[in-house]
């Protein structure tokens, strides 16, 4: 650039300076100026970029004069220019490494970066997509996601493995298996020996289905085996172990592809072959951590209690705990923090544990958390899972405030981990504050698609499932539904103005809450609220579809057959409406017997004689419905009477009873409990 025309310099010092030109041209100019583009070139690029002329300077007349061999100039006037001259070569050494400096950071940093950066807003198109976009939607996506591959081919780095690799799990967590193996292939013969790709062409084969490879065999010798045929080439198997083997000859200590080979007999279902790869490694070293490590994981996954804690406490006697990989050691803590009491089961009930090191006096499994999160503590305490599970830890205590201060240093240390998101969600909507738990559970589903690195290891478990997330979402809104209002994609702490308001929250309620489903994640009070917003659209079968889930916790809460009982009645199932109001009555009225002098301070008495009340005027509907007249008298006094006792009046009952002469329509009462947990809205504690 020094030898350029100085009007081309200066125009050049003045683009980079004033950031004249987009990112992009910018990148043109310097790619120009690093590859000796010509002059002319340089000069024609920034006339047709700034839209100008750039006028060249005569350069005929200046040559440069060697200042100290001039006789005109005294001995002390040449000391003083040979100091100048000195200065002046070294501010221009100086300038050219500088500028030295400059091509290498845009070479070997700039470009780095925007190359992983795009890759990795490739990937979230790629994986979004799988999420919730339709297979049109996903083809969409696959474009764009694919051209910025294409850029970063062209523009960063070509040949660049990480992008190979990335697409190709992003692809795979997607089931779309032939993308996924295109890039694979890509990624191999570019380099045979990386690790990375050869680890990940093991996973891809050990997981993908027995019944998929047949349509692949026939090429594999060609791709991996130089067209000859192989016995590793017979099964899926056989080929992933293959390639995991392959990388213990570039890294025979890879604890990824010792254990990927114990896994992929584990994913084909083969575990007794899986436990005897790891034995046999403990047999030819019986420290091997990688050995152990695929041992605890298999017993992890095939939930495997007795099994687990002996080996964890061979491991802990051979003090060793600290050695196992940072995500074995979180799967393993959220492994018995999952096992800890619930109801009538304990590790004490189901497996007779009964030592301290484990158990607590409550038959928790705290003590067996607690020295597995100190192990990973000394080895890794900026280790984000170690903070989750601690979060986790606390939550099962009901430590509200320790579980906060947890979840902060998470998303500290990773501010995109979506597990650390979604539980920072779960404590605002567990502390009553809906506008931030909105603000977390939202973030977490937006993040969900890329993830940090170290939740691709293998040992790695998500403690929390997208569906999840989606469903306190869908929370939020159907019982804030009064409470708060959506504007400009966000949620604000104000009450909605009218009825369409509230209901527009029911919907919004309605779509996350499918969206969940979708997701895997089912429950009974999904189900029971997502039935009730179907309800009050009048969508009745989608109503009997989702409520005819919940016949177990129909025993424990009669109350929810006048949900199904009514949606049957709106269906013209009146056969199918008598009966379920049936049962209920006759369940509940035992109760009421019982009761002789009810308390209706008490929320449980009047959750019961309500319930005896709507029955019963429905039933007496039912009863009009199906011409039984006699019954139908009969049931409208029972509902008139169980809410006087109450000291109200029952209006449908007594509208029911005078309009039944005329054998009118009867009206339907629609007071149906607002959810499992809450009979009534204003029962909410929210």
């Amino acid at each position: 650039m020094i030898l350029f025309n100085p009007a081309v310099r200066h125009t050049i010092r003045d683009v980079i300076i004033n950031d004249l030109f987009s990112a992009a041209d910018t990148r043109r100019l310097v790619d120009m100026i690093v590859s000796g583009k010509s002059e002319d070139s340089v000069k024609n690029f920034l006339e047709k970029k700034l839209k100008t002329h750039i006028t060249l300077v005569d350069e005929k007349g200046l040559k440069r004069r060697v200042i100290s061999q001039r006789p005109e100039y005294t001995i002390e006037g040449r000391e003083r220019q040979k100091k100048l001259l000195k200065f002046t070569k070294i501010f221009g050494i100086s300038a050219a490494v500088a500028f030295l400096v400059t091509i290498l950071s845009y070479q070997f940093i700039y470009k780095p970066v925007m190359a992983k950066r795009l890759i990795n807003r490739g990937v979230e198109l790629i994986i979004s997509s799988g999420l919730e976009g339709n297979r049109f939607d996903r083809k969409g996506r696959y474009q764009e996601a694919e051209k910025l591959f294409l850029e970063v081919d062209e523009e960063y780095a070509k040949d660049y493995l990480y992008g190979y690799n990335a697409y190709a799990r992003a692809y795979f967590k997607n089931k779309d298996y032939s993308e996924s193996l295109l890039k694979l292939n890509g990624a191999y013969n570019i380099d045979r020996t990386n690790i990375d790709t050869l680890n990940n062409l093991g996973y891809f084969y050990a997981r993908i289905d027995k019944n998929y490879y047949p349509s692949l065999k026939p090429s594999v010798p060609k791709w991996y085996f130089g067209g000859k045929k192989d016995p590793s080439q017979e099964t899926n198997l056989d080929l992933s172990i293959n390639f995991y083997r392959r990388a213990l000859l570039v890294d025979d200590e890879n604890i990824t592809a010792l254990v990927g080979i114990g896994n992929a007999y584990f994913m084909q279902g083969q575990y007794l072959k899986a436990r005897e790869y790891y034995l046999n490694i403990l047999k030819v070293d019986p420290d091997s951590v990688a050995g152990y490590s695929g041992l605890l994981n298999l017993y992890i996954e095939r939930d495997s209690f007795p099994l687990a804690a002996t080996l964890h406490a061979e491991i802990r006697g051979k003090d060793m705990l600290s050695d196992l990989p940072s995500p074995l050691l979180a799967k393993l803590a959220g492994f018995y923090l999952d096992k800890r009491r619930k109801g009538d089961s304990s590790v004490r009930i189901d497996y007779g544990v009964t030592t301290p090191r484990l158990k607590d006096a409550d038959d928790n499994t705290y003590p067996a958390v607690l020295e597995v999160l100190k192990a990973l503590n000394e080895k890794d305490p900026d280790y984000p899972p170690l903070h989750i599970q601690y979060a986790r830890y606390h939550q099962a205590l009901d430590n509200y405030t320790a579980m906060k201060r947890y979840l902060d240093k998470a998303i500290d240390l990773s501010p995109k981990y979506f597990a650390a998101l979604h539980l920072m969600g779960e404590y605002y909507y567990n502390t009553n504050d809906p506008v931030n738990a909105y603000r977390f559970l939202k973030g977490a589903t937006d993040n969900y698609p890329l993830q940090p690195d170290f939740t691709e290891d293998d040992f790695y478990r998500e403690t929390e499932s997208i569906g999840k997330t989606n469903f306190y979402l869908a929370n939020i809104f159907y019982y804030y539904f009064d409470k708060i209002k959506t504007r400009e994609g966000a949620l604000d702490d104000e009450m909605p103005d009218n009825e369409r308001e509230k209901m527009e929250n029911y919907t919004t309620a309605q779509s996350y809450y499918e969206k969940a489903y979708n997701n895997g994640f089912n429950s009974p009070e999904l189900n029971y609220n997502l039935g009730r917003v179907y309800y009050l659209k009048g969508q009745n079968t989608f109503a009997l579809e989702r409520w005819l889930q919940l016949y177990d916790d129909f025993i424990q809460s009669p109350e929810l057959m006048l949900s199904l009982g009514n949606a049957f009645y709106k269906n013209g199932n009146y056969d199918a409406a008598k009966g379920e109001f049936l049962k209920m009555l006759y369940v509940m009225e035992y109760e009421a017997d019982k009761n002789s002098s009810p308390d209706f301070s008490k929320k449980a008495n009047v959750k019961l004689f309500q319930s005896l009340a709507t029955g019963y005027n429905n039933l007496g509907a039912v009863y009009q419905q199906l011409g039984e007249y006699d019954k139908r008298d009969l049931a409208y006094w029972k509902a008139i009477e169980y809410s006087q006792r109450m000291g109200k009046e029952s209006e449908y009952g007594r509208t029911n009873l005078a309009k039944s002469h005329r054998n009118a329509e009867p009206i339907i009462d629609d007071s149906i409990p607002f959810s499992i947990a809450y009979y009534m809205e204003d029962w909410r504690r929210r």
